[in-house]
């Protein structure tokens, strides 16, 4: 999940009671304390695209939906 916010924060906790596993970035450091609250792995923002996932949520982060970008998601 990139950029997690409001929208993508509600839908990380919907995840976590599901017993999913969630990889998580933001460009907000001090945003690392919801990642550390639900058990989250924290990725780097430029590495984010290379996560070992099944599901990408670009969430708040526009460079994500760049074509390059895109062509660089593994999920």
């Amino acid at each position: 999940m990139a950029g997690p916010g409001r929208v993508g924060a509600g839908l990380a906790q919907l995840l976590a009671a599901e017993g999913a596993a969630r990889t998580v970035t933001d460009v907000d450091p001090a945003e690392r304390r919801f990642s550390d609250e639900l058990g989250a792995v924290r990725a780097a923002p430029d590495g984010i695209h290379a996560a070992d996932v099944d599901i990408a949520v670009p969430v708040a982060l526009g460079f994500f939906l760049t074509r390059q970008g895109a062509a660089a998601v593994k999920a």
